[in-house]
């Protein structure tokens, strides 16, 4: 059931609004009154309850955004099955022969009425080359394409192919113009541009008023919206912001016009604006003040009507005018006017003259208004807004029919896998290495590689670059990799030093981060050597692993003992792990890394499904395993698959397997694979929405080191497998940017590692 209550957080992360952080939805602040004072803090904000004033600051001030509800991600990049939508109107087409065209998105259409009367709509290209057929509007007995020649009816049929001589296997009646489903409602028509060709009885023009209007028709039909009108003119505007944008400015029960419409505001009762909700159709009313002289809105309520995703019918006094918003990118949409006037009023041309006046100045407030939104949407100073109960109920239930929402608490059997810009979009991209990678803790290495005094190695997470060392006295340290001069890294790779010099000027640091020398700083003033070291981070041991942790801040010296660090990371199955012989009496013995090109994710969720791709893409791999012994477990942030081995070809000369192979995913990107005498251990590191660098080290028993052919033969079929998995997980990932593709299901039996961890990052992105 539809509802919003006053905790509700606009929410931060949809595909293609263009934000650089995240944010999405405009500071509406700006425009509704909302007041700051000059030290930025915000002074007055409406409708809201469990507000913290303090949360909103100007982003003149330090910014602290309020809380995200992530997870709930717009429809609109999957497929063009949201929007069937009306186009226009049948008195475009009132004659036979008549035909009209148009873009959504990529694609273009046709629509056109035969000599028999009825209405067809087609994708206005060519079978042949794929060039458009007609263009604009006009009256013509067939298309002909201007390309060459091939002449198509108005029912879509192919009339006419030139120079098919010598085409074989050519079947005419397939080679007709791709029909788009049509249907009208009142002056209206409407198109459907689902993919696939529907029976034709599902194109019914009569009864498509429930699918679209649902249990509005009726309410519509009443409030006067309907054929009697008489079209009367067309004004178009290209408005330089998200499509999103111009839609919520329409549904915010009139919060804004009192701000940016100051004489559109003083012939409304703004006080009587009401919003009633129905199934994909949202209705706003709100009685006008009477103006004697020039009267354009009439006694009656004005009507307001949003259908959803993007179409507005507005109806007053004797007007009604239609508002279509057409994606043309994620920054830029067209919005279409077309104004329907009673005869009453046709011949007043002073009526109409100051009526359209009028709705041109409230246009040009509102494209104003929102193309400023828009840029507010890329500042990095916004990420989120909340809604105002009182007004903004309209936005709500747009927005809740946009997204389709990931919900952990929804049982697996009967939940939806996250959707696809989870894993494609940038801004979700930003937002998770923030809320997921800089918060607690993240393994980056083993103590094998700095197991002596002056050893380090480097890293990078997202934009983080860090070194890890240890001093003199052998205390681990981590750093910002960053000199403290003018930025320059100061490690690369690994090594040993006594220091870290940096190559740009010659500052020189201490392993313990100290600034031991600045050169040429004679005449600085106010310089405090002491201040100047290495930026810190916490640094922990668990076992074999080194772990860092990203928060911003320094943080007391005690908070990173490295006895205590094993129950914050693995919680309860710690000495799960340790029992299953995930410690330090196995021995380093290679490392390889692989780019992938596909989001990290796809790579866990791939490792996390219980198995279930194992018989389909590692034949050889599934060979020696038991796979209906596959069971998974699951703790706090670490899920544990297990796996008997063996199988009646088991080659009894080599077994890299021995009789159990265990499988530990520590959220969010780790995992380490303990099988016979090898643990392996993967780390996932994000390197783009579309590209991850996985990282394989290789640990064994001693009693087998010295076995070259056993060694030799083991990360051969290691290697085969993580081909494999490379080849897959990059398939998915194309799968992912297909418009086919918005969310799947979960397999419950086997899947349940792979719920928890989509259960996981929901509750990180949401904090």
């Amino acid at each position: 059931m539809y509802e919003l209550s006053e905790e509700d957080i606009i929410p931060n992360v949809i595909p293609q609004m263009g934000s650089r952080d995240g944010g999405v939805y405009a500071p509406l602040y700006l425009v509704k009154g909302w007041t700051y004072g000059l030290d930025g803090a915000l002074l007055k904000a409406t409708g809201i309850n469990n507000f913290k004033v303090n949360s909103l600051a100007s982003p003149f001030a330090t910014v602290s955004v309020v809380g995200i509800a992530i997870g709930i991600v717009v429809l609109e990049c999957s497929s063009y099955i949201c929007f069937s939508v009306f186009m226009w109107y049948t008195e475009q087409i009132k004659e036979p022969r008549q035909y009209f065209t148009g873009r959504l998105g990529n694609v273009e259409y046709v629509v056109c009425r035969d000599d028999g009367g009825k209405i067809h709509a087609f994708h206005n290209v060519c079978r042949h080359r794929a060039s458009p057929l007609a263009s604009a509007s006009g009256k013509n007995s067939c298309f002909v394409c201007p390309y060459h020649g091939w002449t198509y009816e108005l029912d879509g049929a192919l009339q006419k192919a030139t120079r098919i001589a010598g085409i074989k296997n050519f079947r005419v009646n397939e080679m007709g113009l791709v029909p788009v489903r049509v249907a009208v409602w009142g002056p209206f028509i409407l198109l459907n541009f689902e993919n696939g060709v529907l029976p034709e009885e599902e194109a019914d023009i009569d009864l498509v008023g429930n699918e679209w209007l649902g249990n509005s028709s009726q309410i519509l039909t009443d409030g006067g919206v309907d054929s009697s009108l008489s079209f009367l003119c067309r004004r178009e505007y290209t408005v330089e912001c998200n499509w999103k944008v111009y839609c919520d400015n329409y549904l915010d029960g009139g919060y804004h016009v009192p701000y940016v419409h100051k004489s559109y505001a003083s012939v409304l009762k703004l006080d009587s604006y009401s919003t009633t909700i129905h199934e994909k159709v949202s209705i706003q009313r709100c009685d006008a003040e009477k103006d004697q002289e020039f009267d354009r809105l009439g006694s009656k309520p004005a009507l307001y009507a949003f259908v959803y995703p993007n179409s507005m019918i507005s109806r007053y006094g004797p007007w009604m005018d239609t508002n279509l918003v057409l994606p043309q990118g994620p920054r830029k949409c067209l919005v279409i006017f077309d104004y329907f006037l009673d005869s009453s009023h046709k011949g007043d041309e002073s009526f109409i003259a100051q009526s359209l006046e009028d709705s041109e100045t409230v246009q040009i407030e509102d494209m104003k208004l929102c193309e400023a939104i828009q840029r507010g949407l890329e500042s990095p100073a916004y990420c989120s807004g909340r809604y105002v109960p009182q007004v903004e109920k309209a936005v709500h239930h747009f927005h809740s029919l946009l997204y389709e929402k990931f919900d952990p608490k929804i049982p697996i059997e009967e939940a939806i896998t996250p959707p696809s810009s989870w894993y494609t979009d940038s801004c979700f991209y930003t937002h998770e290495l923030n809320q997921v990678f800089f918060k607690g803790w993240q393994a980056v290495g083993y103590t094998e590689q700095i197991k002596e005094p002056r050893q380090y190695f480097t890293g990078r997470l997202g934009n983080v670059e860090y070194v890890v060392c240890r001093d003199d006295g052998g205390k681990i340290h981590a750093f910002h990799n960053v000199c403290r001069h003018h930025a320059s890294l100061l490690a690369s790779g690994s090594g040993k030093s006594s220091c870290f010099v940096c190559p740009y000027h010659g500052w020189t640091y201490g392993l313990d981060g100290a600034l031991l020398k600045a050169t040429r700083i004679t005449g600085i003033k106010n310089f405090k050597v002491n201040e100047m070291g290495l930026v810190p981070m916490r640094v922990a041991v668990w076992g074999p692993f080194i772990l860092v942790n990203f928060e911003n801040g320094v943080l007391p010296e005690q908070e990173s003992d490295f006895d205590l660090v094993g129950n914050e990371w693995l919680g309860s199955s710690s000495q799960i792990l340790a029992d299953g012989g995930v410690d330090s009496s196995l021995s380093f013995l290679c490392r390889r890394e692989y780019t992938i090109e596909c989001n990290w994710k796809v790579f866990c969720d791939n490792y996390l499904d219980g198995g279930y791709h194992v018989p389909y893409a590692h034949k050889g791999l599934a060979s020696g395993l038991t796979l209906d012994s596959y069971s998974t477990t699951i703790f706090e942030k670490v899920s544990i698959q297990r796996c008997e081995t063996g199988s009646a070809e088991k080659d009894q000369d080599f077994d890299r397997l021995g009789s159990k192979a265990l499988y530990a995913f520590v959220y969010p990107n780790f995992m380490i694979n303990r099988y016979g005498p090898w643990m392996d251990t993967n780390l996932v590191l994000p390197q783009g929405p579309r590209k991850c660098l996985v990282i394989f080290d290789y640990f064994l028993d001693s009693s087998v080191k010295g076995d070259e052919s056993f060694i030799a033969e083991s990360l051969e079929d290691s290697e085969t497998v993580q081909m494999e998995d490379i080849k897959l997980c990059e398939a998915v990932q194309r799968g992912l940017e297909s418009p086919a593709y918005c969310s799947g299901r979960y397999a419950p039996q086997v899947e349940k590692a792979m719920h928890h961890f989509h259960s996981l990052l929901y509750q990180n992105l949401s904090d």
